[in-house]
């Protein structure tokens, strides 16, 4: 036990030295770094705003609303806001948060291997080469792409679950709380790690295919949908509520499936060139090519056959993001997948745990393999980042997405916008904030103003109150028709006339509507509150996480609960303490 406490204390300084960039009172200025700062710090606000579940933003778009986490995962947000909790700054908590997924990739990647090898060594090193895969690395300190970075970090919960499984041990728990932590950070890469893991469980299917592993993953599927209960109820209702931009057809293949990128910085590591000749990925690859052959006689039957799966894996992983496969013959469908080098996670994840594993059964001292790939790890890092790093723009302040900071923020994104605010744009203008990242920040003017507006009939509005996500205001109707609030429209929004609850539906314009039933004097209020979806999946994770609470307790009692034959006697011992009392304790 004492060497797994100082393999972790070893991997925890190798994290350090991978986080470097991390370093700093200011963020890494990465492709994606404001969008997810936004969702930050609107999760935040959202609490603030007695939000049980946060979705909304009301400061956003100029106060009209954005709802980012009824659409994108809300995990790595949960866990930049409790770094908030402790750090001084935004900038600190966010650099913690990265800095502190980054070890637990390797803490994760380390159980399951040593689990796997039965060998503590091919843990570590299994877990180093992970922490420092450029894919990894460029993830968060290039892209900033948090969602996928989190979920990387899980993944190897989730396939050391999948292991267990086939040896006939009980993981459904496991699968089910790691898969569930997938959905919930990235729910692209859920698609790609319950794909692969279907690959995985082919290669076994003997194993696979028996009632005890089928109940197992029928269980873990249960435990994956209830802990994500929460999301994926609201994320399906808000699809079908409304046409948003990010599910409209031809959205995503605007971007293109971008197989012009997918040999640059990414997965031209395995084809060693330009800044990353001597990259991590692409040396480890020849290495474990050519080492195969001489070593692959020598490990027990069960790695020999993980060895297989993993380099076919790993390779298909790699052909998808190459120009070689036909992306762009498939239906449309296919381009949510926006990169293709995306599927560089499963490469960086099969490759990493063959290290382990073929390594540490060479005859040489293992900790100077540890040593050689924690240094080229840390070289490798140095190659792909140091470029980044010495740009002008390589750092931002949290504190200055926000023109007024914190009552409004004004750098925005147009994804979950629905279809209809978009066409109510000045003619379609949109000014972006930055050159070459037009899709992700745009900066939205609309052409309504911040006041209610009758689509029909004849009404006037005073005494206009908005403070977070509730407005209030006075309606003089003189004819009844179709009031519009300057709120976009997401369902949770509740409105209420002189305290009669009126369905709210979306306007032409894309903003929240009623119907006002009567003329007179009325006072008009509403709030975003909890949707049914919202409230049944909050009602089913808490139900899930309660009923694995008790479990746990239950199986910790029966576990410390000493064996029947140990028991006491009841009998004997009532009859010893009632001689006790009679003879006064003298025997």
């Amino acid at each position: 036990m004492g060497g797994r406490y100082r393999n972790y204390l070893i991997l925890a300084t190798f994290g350090l030295l991978f986080s470097w960039m991390q370093f700093s009172r200011l963020v890494v200025a990465g492709t994606d770094t404001a969008f997810h700062m936004a969702r930050y710090i609107g999760t935040w606000r959202a609490l603030q705003d007695g939000q049980l579940i946060p979705q909304l933003d009301s400061a956003v778009h100029g106060g009209f609303g954005y709802a980012i986490n009824l659409f994108y995962p809300p995990l790595s947000a949960y866990l930049a806001v409790i770094a908030n909790l402790v750090a001084p700054s935004w900038n600190l908590a966010i650099n913690l948060a990265n800095t502190l997924t980054l070890m637990f990739a390797g803490f994760t990647m380390y159980a399951f291997i040593r689990h796997l090898a039965q060998n503590d060594d091919a843990g570590l090193l299994s877990a180093i080469a992970y922490m420092s895969s450029p894919y990894l690395v460029t993830s968060i300190n290039i892209r900033f792409m948090a969602g996928e970075f989190l979920a990387m970090a899980i993944a190897p919960l989730f396939f050391l679950g999948m292991w267990k499984l086939l040896q006939g041990e009980s993981a459904w728990v496991l699968i089910g709380l790691s898969f569930g932590g997938i959905l919930l950070s990235h729910n692209l890469s859920a698609v790609f790690y319950a794909f692969f893991a279907v690959f995985f469980l082919l290669a076994y299917w003997r194993q696979a295919w028996r009632f005890f592993a089928l109940r197992q993953l029928l269980l873990a599927g249960a435990v994956a949908f209830g802990i994500s209960a929460f999301f994926l109820l609201p994320f399906l209702e808000v699809r079908a509520a409304a046409d948003y931009n990010v599910f409209t057809p031809g959205f995503m293949a605007n971007f293109g499936l971008m197989n012009v990128h997918s040999l640059f910085r990414l997965s031209r590591a395995i084809i060693p060139n330009g800044a990353q000749l001597f990259s991590w990925i692409g040396l480890v690859a020849i290495l474990t090519l050519i080492s195969i052959p001489f070593r692959y006689r020598m490990l027990p039957f069960s790695q020999k056959r993980f060895i297989l799966v993993a380099v076919a894996s790993s390779l298909f992983a790699f052909i998808l993001t190459t120009g070689y496969f036909p992306w762009k013959l498939l239906p449309e469908s296919f381009a949510v997948l926006q990169f293709p080098w995306r599927l560089n996670l499963m490469v960086a994840f099969f490759l990493s745990a063959i290290v382990g594993v073929l390594f540490t059964s060479f005859k040489w001292p293992n900790w100077i393999a540890i040593i050689l790939v924690g240094g080229l790890g840390f070289a490798t890092t140095l190659i792909t980042l140091l470029p980044p790093v010495a740009a002008p723009q390589s750092r931002i302040d949290a504190y200055q997405i926000g023109n007024h900071w914190p009552n409004t923020m004004q750098l925005q994104n147009a994804d979950y916008l629905p279809v209809r605010v978009i066409s109510y744009l000045d003619g379609g203008k949109q000014v972006w904030a930055a050159p070459g990242h037009h899709w992700m920040m745009p900066q939205m003017f609309f052409t309504r103003s911040h006041d209610p507006i009758a689509l029909t009939g004849d009404m006037q509005f005073s005494g206009l109150a908005h403070y977070g996500r509730r407005m209030q205001f006075i309606a003089e109707v003189d004819s009844p028709g179709v009031l519009e609030l300057p709120l976009i429209y997401y369902p949770g929004y509740r409105v209420f006339i002189d305290a009669d609850r009126i369905p709210a539906f979306e306007s032409p314009n894309g903003f929240v509507a009623v119907d006002v039933p009567s003329p007179g004097s009325h006072v008009v209020n509403s709030y975003f509150g909890m949707s049914p979806a919202t409230k049944v999946g909050a009602v089913t994770t808490g139900v899930t996480i309660a009923s694995l609470v008790v479990m746990a307790i239950i199986r910790t009692r029966r576990q410390t609960s000493p064996p029947a034959d140990e028991l006491p006697d009841i009998e004997s011992t009532l009859s010893d303490l009632y001689v006790f009392r009679f003879t006064g304790g003298a025997q």
